[in-house]
């Protein structure tokens, strides 16, 4: 289990710290320490916990007296974070001891991947609470594979990337003098799926891949392996939700290095809090049909965000194929055929059995 890197604030004032005062004849009169207990400025919004973990801790302090006691603990809990994470009643602190921590029981398990879970704890009504502390602590529970990014992901082949997103930001021509537009630009990135949950699905490092024409040509400025993440899991709404694209490009009239971060509209939307339902009957989503994707709104922004107001697009579509090392689908053959060669998306999307 780990701790985003996203902090609560720091409580103003902690233990130990002295409010001076003086009179007339200046001598400095430390005031009457405030007694109380709170939630240290080491909690994180969001903990990430991996789904084999049985229980995670979390962190109290006080102030004040140190004798041995018991303080009573209440949540707030959705129903489905109450169903999978189990909080104790009370926390206890020994004599002398100016930092308590107590376990959350958790029941889950690989299915439960990508999962945010909302908490809320605090202390029972009547508690004395230092107020320069945090009475209650609000949270999100994610459990995720930070910890080990790769233990739940097998390689099952390559895929055909056509790039929408980081490569119509140049211009390129074939030897013949022709411009290459995005349909032109196809390449091969391995291709991996979650074990536990088809149709969740991550790309090596697309924009980072030797066959990608802006690493050849030494536009990135990024030689760091970065995931690209698809979650097709609902075929009938394929979403690429906001993240970096691997891609970091030096624009002159942008103030210099600009990292690209990467989504569709379906999975801007699904950031912003809209359901597949809601995305679907927008007509805002993207299909997913054998091991194919036609991405009719590829967005990129220039910074690290969800606001949609942040995105833009470079008016062209973009394609993902999936070829499978074992049985491969329908779509495998064309596939294969448009390595490194010129791409007709409208047709390839025909071919695929997409209308649009």
């Amino acid at each position: 289990m780990k701790f985003s890197k996203i902090t609560i604030l720091p409580a103003v004032a902690l233990l130990g710290v002295a409010v001076i005062s003086c009179d007339d004849d200046n001598k400095y009169v430390p005031a009457t320490p405030v007694d109380g207990v709170y939630f240290t400025a080491n909690m994180q919004s969001v903990v990430h916990v991996d789904p084999e973990e049985t229980s995670f801790t979390l962190e109290v302090g006080r102030s004040g007296e140190t004798a041995a006691a018991t303080y009573d603990l209440v949540t707030e809990l959705p129903a489905a974070t109450a169903a999978k994470f189990k909080f104790p009643k009370s926390v206890s602190f020994a004599e002398g001891q100016n930092t308590a921590t107590f376990k959350v029981e958790c029941d889950i398990d690989p299915y439960d991947l990508y999962h945010e879970y909302p908490a809320k704890v605090g202390f029972k009504e009547g508690t004395a609470t230092n107020p320069w502390g945090y009475s209650s602590y609000n949270f999100t529970i994610s459990v995720d594979d930070d910890a080990n990014p790769g233990k739940y992901w097998r390689r099952i082949g390559t895929a055909v990337v056509i790039d929408a997103w980081v490569c119509p930001f140049y211009k390129f021509t074939f030897s013949d003098g022709s411009v290459a537009t995005p349909e032109d630009l196809a390449w091969v990135v391995d291709a991996e799926e979650n074990i536990y949950i088809p149709g969740r699905f991550r790309l090596v490092g697309p924009w980072t891949n030797e066959e990608c024409v802006i690493f050849y040509n030494h536009l990135n400025l990024n030689s760091k392996l970065v995931y690209v993440y698809i979650n097709a899991a609902n075929a009938e709404c394929a979403k690429i939700e906001p993240q970096y694209s691997g891609a970091t490009l030096d624009f002159e009239d942008q103030g210099g290095e600009q990292s690209i971060y990467i989504a569709n509209l379906s999975g801007l939307d699904a950031a912003n809090g809209m359901t597949d339902e809601e995305i679907i009957a927008a007509g805002e989503n993207d299909v997913f049909d054998s091991d194919a994707m036609l991405v009719n709104n590829p967005l990129y922004a220039l910074s690290s965000t969800v606001d949609p107001d942040e995105f833009d697009t470079h008016d062209q579509q973009s394609a993902i194929i999936f070829v499978r090392d074992e049985d491969p689908v329908a779509a495998s053959p064309m596939a294969r055929s448009i390595i490194n060669g010129k791409v007709n998306i409208k047709r390839y999307a025909q071919f695929c059995g997409f209308r649009k």
